[in-house]
This record gives structure tokens, sequence and C-alpha cells, in this order.
């Protein structure tokens, strides 16, 4: 356990040190721990389960492996209560005097459904990247934009990365991104998962635009072959779009890596096609609040702006 950022071995249990560990408990090589002083990549330390409970065994059958905390079982559990919910609808829909009460459910779904859960006095980001209540499946003129490109081509969102719970690459995406997505019906290069598999993993490795779109968000090196190799990359991919979310990013170094980022994207033969804001009706340019701006690229490959073709 990690108690004011110090890890406590197995054995000590509140203060006090066991001579032995309890009983019936197995201690599983299985958890990661980082904390301040500590090495920077983390070390993994042993976890306390017990070898009489069904979890410690349901873990270790192929395909149950990626459980790894007992509440994901409480999925099984919802299939059920989704079902009894369908047969309390269909009941009341039998009688036309309980009509209004399926008025009632409806009604109290609807004000969950999008809910952020964030009330206005929390913190912006990392928690909730500064959305409170509803969060709009459209950004104006943004949209447009792109609904008008029936080709389905790829959309890539910047920061990029592959996120969810365990195995994250990349950097935290903005939440507007998945959103719009349901509106555009353009397939996107992020993800937000409960895992993100290894294969995954490689497999974006193994195409330069992106593994060099990592090094651009981390301010690494990009040289003229690494410029070259994404280039010709991207016209094996299927990219047509990217965009730029500028309220992602919000700490003092901000616009320069916003800068460095939109450079990579000039380089490889993105050209921009649109500067929005999440804010307002309308708003563009300098009559966006800082921070609140989205920019839209377009790619355009050998076009007279493009550095290298130059």
């Amino acid at each position: 356990m990690i108690s004011a950022g110090i890890y406590h071995r197995p054995g000590k249990v509140y203060g006090h040190f066991c001579t032995q560990y309890l009983p019936l408990m197995s201690h599983m090589a299985a958890t990661k721990v980082v904390w301040k002083g500590g090495p920077v990549g983390g070390v993994w330390k042993p976890v306390v389960v017990s070898d009489v409970m069904p979890y410690t065994w349901l873990v270790r059958i192929p395909g149950l492996s990626g459980l790894r905390e007992a509440d994901r079982f409480a999925l099984v559990g919802l299939i059920g209560a989704a079902m009894l919910a369908g047969l309390v609808i269909q009941f009341l829909s039998k009688r036309r005097i309980t009509w209004p009460l399926i008025a009632v459910i409806v009604g109290l779904g609807a004000l969950e459904a999008g809910w952020s859960g964030a009330p206005a006095s929390s913190p912006g980001y990392p928690s909730n990247f500064g959305y409170h209540g509803t969060m709009r499946t459209l950004v104006p003129g943004l949209d447009r934009a792109i609904l008008r490109d029936h080709s389905k081509s790829i959309v890539v969102d910047v920061p990029f990365g592959l996120r969810g719970g365990v195995g994250v690459t990349g950097q935290p995406i903005a939440p507007n991104a998945l959103e719009i997505a349901t509106h555009d019906e353009h397939p996107r290069s992020i993800a937000y998962t409960a895992w993100v598999s290894k294969r995954s993993i490689n497999g974006m490795a193994d195409h330069p635009f992106f593994r060099y779109l990592y090094v651009a968000q981390k301010a690494g090196g990009l040289y003229p072959t690494r410029l070259a190799a994404a280039r010709a990359d991207l016209k094996t991919l299927h990219v047509g779009w990217v965009i730029q979310w500028r309220n992602v990013w919000t700490d003092h170094h901000q616009w320069g890596r916003y800068f460095r980022v939109t450079k990579y994207l000039e380089h490889v033969g993105f050209r921009q096609a649109g500067d929005f804001c999440l804010v307002g009706h309308g708003l563009s340019g300098t009559s966006c609040p800082r921070g609140q701006h989205v920019w839209l690229f377009k790619y355009k490959p050998g076009t007279p702006m493009d550095p290298i073709a130059r």
C-alpha cells in the first residue's frame, strides 16, 4: 500500500509488522508503484490477495486476465439490471394509467445523458479539461468543414494518444474529440479504452507519421530524415484532417508545444483550414478567449506552402 507517498511492504498493517504473511494469502508481483524519490519508471511490488476468494483464480483464466479490478465483474450484473429495466417499461406500457410514469423515467434518463459530473467549482486540466455540465457534440464551423468531406478519411486529433486505463501512450486527449466523432462519422486515430493493447501501440509506432507526432509532442528532434519518412508514410494513410485542440495543454509551455506540433504538421503536408472557438457563437481569431481555440488542418501535400517541397 502507499501511505503519504511511502511504500509499505506486505506484512505491515496499520503500523504493525508481522513476522510472517497471513495464512491463505498470496503475494502477486502485479502492481507498479511510483513514489516521490523512487525510480522514475516505478517498480513492481507484490499485492496481497486471498487464496480462497474467487477473484484470485478468475483473473488467471485466459480472457479474464484483463479484469484487473473485482468491480469489472459488475458489468455482468448490469446485463440483468438492464433486462429488469426493460421489463418494467414493458409492464408500464400495457396500462394507459401508468404511461405518465414512463415519461418520468425517460425524463430522468435524459437529464443524466451527457452530464460530465463536474461542478463549476471543480478544477480544469487535467481532471476535466475545464468542462462543466453538458458537452456539445459539435463545434460550429468545424463540423461543417469535415461533414462536406464524404471520403471517410481519418481525422487525427492533437494532442494525440491512445488513452484509457492501462498501457496508455501519448498525451491526454480532448473529450470533445470523441464527442464530435459521433456527428461527423469520420474515423478517429485516438482512442480511450480500458486497456491499450501492445498490438495497438506497436501498430501505431510502425507508422513514422504517428511515431514522430509523438516525438513532436514531447519536443524531440525532428530531423530531415524523420520528416521525409513521415511524409512518405502519410501518403499511404487515409488521413485527411488534423484537429488541434488548443484548450488541453494549459501549462506555461503550452504555446511552445502547440508551435512545435504545428510546424511538424506543416512540414509533412498539412495546411491550416480554419480557426474556431469552443465558447460563444461565431467567435474566432482574437475575439476567442485564450485557450479556447480549435485549429483545423487539411492534408494538402505538395502545395507551395510546403517548406520541404520548396
